[in-house]
């Protein structure tokens, strides 16, 4: 976000949307561009205010230009006013329709999560470009891991055994990663899945917090008044267990103060409403049901998304449900599925370890660790014997 003049222009779109964001005080655009261009790498939504900036047209036009040629997928938002109209029209000739005249939290909404079209800003019209977006083709992935108890896989005399450890290489670009998790419908386990993944990073060693962006109000906060050993400020909406910190009823901008290395953003039952805003994080996980009678509700939500190859789709299942309904599913998305096991405890995740660790392998180092199986140590003892009675 760049933004001298008006460093608060985007709080109300961040603060009802639960968008991170991150203001940089800045008058040279052009020098922005080229010295700090990674800070970008993890970024959704760049906002420029042009009244802000000191360049020359040209290095303002030339700087954009670059960004956007760098960062394809970047949402870039120009904000200015009607004296700058011979300069919007240059940044449209390069193909920038996010472009705001008559600032308002309702059209930095839309730029932010939508997006315009060169339609909807045809009045800054000369001779547009013709840009064509790059089609990807990506195979949809199916996984189904091996259930923990399932030891078939390992080696007869030699146990291999992982230790998880936090991996943190994209603090070079930004503060935090945001993970957006949904559900196709009511009582899925959108909220399990999310205090379990809040649960499993925490325990890695990241900075974790989970935060309750559903339409219900500090539901979480029932944990509280059911368990002795819980940590809580209720002037802060804020509340931790185990380890766990766990907002409600916050505002974005007092908890991104505190610089968590993730935010697990329960967002609860994904409508029309809410897509926009649930794209923008950098992780996506959806829950839904393998059950026949929640097959609807699963295809609804692909179709919202609209087949994004982003999307980890979680599917709660019974290990004897019959599957072959999913060949329909798996030919309506290019995401990833995974089957996932229920806990009955919702601050462990045992059973979807593996699940977990391919969803967040980017952001993860696992060491392995060799270690001789009890068998191993049976057969040693054996032939010491064998060699005892020899003699």
């Amino acid at each position: 976000m760049v933004s001298a003049t008006r460093p608060n222009l985007i709080d109300h779109v961040v603060d009802k949307n639960f968008l991170l964001s991150n203001t940089v005080e800045i008058t040279n655009l052009k020098n922005f561009a080229v010295t700090s261009i990674n800070s970008l790498s993890h970024a959704t939504a760049l906002i420029i205010d042009l009244t802000s900036i000191k360049d020359s047209d040209d290095e303002i036009v030339e700087a954009i230009g670059k960004i956007k040629n760098i960062y394809e997928k970047l949402k870039i938002v120009v904000v200015s006013d009607e004296t700058c109209h011979d300069l919007l029209k240059r940044i449209y000739e390069k193909g920038i329709y996010n472009i705001i005249e008559e600032v308002s939290d309702e059209e930095l909404e839309f730029c932010i999560l939508q997006g315009k079209n060169k339609e909807d800003v045809q009045k800054f019209s000369t001779v547009v470009p013709d840009f064509k977006e790059e089609s990807l083709s990506l195979s949809s992935r199916f996984y189904n891991f091996r259930h923990p108890e399932d030891n078939s896989h390992m080696e007869e005399e030699i146990e291999i055994k992982e230790k998880l450890l936090p991996q943190k290489d994209f603090k070079k670009y930004t503060d935090s990663i945001f993970v957006g998790v949904s559900g196709t419908e009511r009582r899925i386990g959108t909220t399990h899945h999310a205090l379990q993944v809040t649960k499993f990073l925490t325990s890695i060693g990241f900075k974790t917090c989970y935060l309750e962006c559903t339409d219900i109000e500090k539901k979480i906060f029932s944990i509280a008044q059911m368990y002795n050993n819980v940590n809580k400020n209720i002037s802060k909406n804020y509340i931790q267990y185990r380890g766990c910190d766990l907002y409600s009823h916050f505002k974005m901008s007092e908890v991104t103060k505190d610089k968590y290395d993730f935010y697990i953003c329960d967002i609860g039952v994904l409508h029309e409403s809410k897509v926009a805003s649930f794209i923008l994080n950098q992780v996506q996980i959806v829950v839904g049901g393998a059950k026949p009678w929640e097959y609807e509700n699963v295809v609804n939500c692909l179709d919202m998304l609209g087949g994004n190859d982003s999307i980890n789709f979680l599917l709660n299942y019974s290990i004897n449900a019959d599957r072959s309904w999913l060949q329909m599913l798996l030919s309506k998305t290019q995401g990833k599925i995974f089957f996932t096991e229920s806990e009955t405890d919702p601050f462990d995740y045992g059973l979807n370890t593996e699940v977990y660790k391919e969803i967040f392998k980017n952001y993860i180092f696992v060491q392995k660790i060799e270690t001789e199986t009890m068998q191993a140590e049976n057969n040693k003892g054996l032939l010491k014997f064998l060699k005892g009675r020899r003699k």
